[in-house]
């Protein structure tokens, strides 16, 4: 190979590494950034000369490599979160296969997101296959949707009071407390706008709370809700859902 083919193939590796470091940086050049990163890789590997420093230098194998370390470290600590693009009805809550937090950066995508997110949630999921939930995680009774329509079916109607910072439910099998802050969060994306002053739910296990807004001046869908008793948090939302 020639000097002038050797500094070819430099010229064109060191441009690959720039545009994933722009891609990285830039929303708009993803799908066309990746696809020039992946034509120079394609062209270096037909020339049968690919420099270990055109992998290793780019966006594409640092950043999703530090997005998995961080996250194992995470997960180790008891920190870690899924991460995803949209709004609360799309992920929200605590996500019922890995029992951690799920959290969104938003509705619209900055740029970042295909090279940190799916390393972080990748590392999650490995390593509560390998080694279980995360500690400090609920590991109660957690219905899917499917479960918690049926359950709603069979559910008693509750009063609801507020307490403090807290909404108590008042049922005959056990009282449970929910954090208003949990619901605040979530009323702008529910049809549901006035107090809560009964619900229809269910304990199961003393572990989980089951409920929905009792609204019957509606016949819209609505949400259905978990509630952790043991720390009166919101487990999950799940939207839609008919009774």
């Amino acid at each position: 190979m020639t000097t002038q083919e050797k500094n070819t193939i430099i010229d064109w590796a060191t441009v690959g590494v720039i545009i994933s470091w722009a891609t990285f940086w830039l929303f708009l050049l993803s799908p066309f950034g990746l696809l020039a990163w992946l034509a120079i890789l394609v062209y270096l590997i037909i020339k049968k000369k690919v420099p270990k420093w055109y992998l290793i230098l780019s966006a594409w194998f640092i950043v999703p490599l530090f997005a998995f370390l961080f996250s194992t470290f995470q997960y180790f600590s008891g920190t870690a979160c899924l991460l995803s693009i949209g709004g609360p009805k799309l992920f929200y809550g605590i996500d019922r296969e890995t029992r951690v937090e799920s959290v969104s950066s938003g509705c619209i995508p900055i740029g970042f997101e295909l090279f940190v997110f799916p390393a972080n949630n990748t590392a999650i999921r490995l390593w509560t296959n390998l080694l279980g939930f995360q500690k400090g995680s609920y590991k109660g009774f957690f219905p899917s949707e499917d479960e918690a329509i049926k359950i709603i079916e069979s559910a008693d109607t509750i009063d609801v009071q507020e307490h403090g910072q807290f909404l108590r439910f008042l049922s005959d099998r056990q009282n449970v407390e929910l954090d208003a802050s949990n619901i605040e969060r979530l009323q702008s994306f529910e049809h549901y706008k006035n107090p809560l002053t009964k619900v229809i739910g269910k304990t199961i296990n003393q572990q989980c709370f089951v409920f929905q807004c009792l609204d019957t001046t509606t016949e819209e869908r609505k949400t259905i809700y978990l509630v952790d008793i043991k720390q009166n948090k919101l487990l999950q939302t799940y939207f839609n859902s008919y009774y």
